[in-house]
């Protein structure tokens, strides 16, 4: 039987996904720049994270169904699950 250790990540299907800055700003207090977080911090983490898109063969694999629907319920949501890029402030 699969089993994981972490957080967000199990519950999110293993997938780290950035909300938009309008979704942000509704959510989190005036104070945070969401700007600032995707140009500085969201890039750190990804690299951190080493944040990597599934190979086909995984997505496409039985055991990743719950996947494919959390994916396709993000993107009807009007969200993405395509990776950023990832490139950190000098």
């Amino acid at each position: 039987m699969p089993s994981g250790v972490g957080g967000g990540s199990l519950v999110y299907q293993g997938m780290t996904l950035q909300p938009t800055k309008a979704l942000f700003e509704r959510v989190m207090p005036a104070g945070i720049d969401y700007d600032q977080m995707d140009r500085i911090y969201y890039p750190r983490v990804t690299a951190m994270l080493k944040v990597k898109t599934a190979p086909d063969a995984l997505i496409n694999s039985p055991t990743y169904q719950v996947a494919r629907i959390f994916a396709e319920r993000v993107t009807k949501a009007g969200y993405s699950v395509e990776p950023k890029s990832c490139n950190l402030p000098p």
